[in-house]
């Protein structure tokens, strides 16, 4: 939802967000996560891509209060993928 606000107060013409998240576990208990993969697909028109790198940026080191519980030793990784319509 923070990339969302973000773009939208950047003006940009967003038709959609997708996020995929994948992770690996420990195999030792705790089962923790010991790596995140998150990949953001953003969809919209003329949307410029210092805008949406910008947008997850701020929302991941900012806004997002999920992040704030992983343990510190958890690798997370982010890519995005921009997909301009007409």
């Amino acid at each position: 939802m923070d990339i969302l606000w973000i773009l939208k107060r950047q003006r940009q013409e967003i038709t959609g967000l997708e996020i995929n998240v994948t992770g690996t576990r420990r195999k030792k208990d705790p089962r923790y996560y010991e790596d995140i993969q998150v990949q953001y697909i953003v969809r919209g028109r003329r949307l410029r891509e210092s805008s949406v790198k910008r947008a997850i940026e701020l929302s991941e080191q900012k806004y997002c209060s999920v992040r704030g519980i992983f343990r510190p030793e958890v690798k997370v990784t982010t890519s995005y993928r921009i997909e301009q319509e007409a």
